[in-house]
């Protein structure tokens, strides 16, 4: 996946962020210990922070059409445990 959510002690519930760089969210968010989960970032799910969609969509945006999506795939992991994400 082209993104990977991001991960901290207490992000808001049911709201699934996308991770930036240096310890911010897509979206802004910087706080001490968030960093990038193993697990993927979907802007089509429901839980997507609108903040990090509008976000990822600014930066799609810049890339040729021919050059977005899930050219450069990799392995995607199951979610964690006890998590509500949608499957894929």
């Amino acid at each position: 996946m082209r993104r990977v959510r991001a991960d901290w002690a207490g992000p808001p519930p049911g709201l699934a962020h996308a991770y930036g760089y240096f310890g911010t969210t897509l979206c802004g968010i910087r706080q001490h210990g968030i960093a990038a989960s193993p697990y993927p970032w979907v802007p089509e799910w429901d839980d997507a922070c609108p903040g990090c969609k509008a976000a990822a969509d600014l930066i799609d945006d810049r890339w040729p059409v021919d050059a977005r999506g899930e050219k450069y795939e990799r392995e995607m992991l199951p979610p964690p445990p006890g998590s509500d994400w949608p499957p894929f």
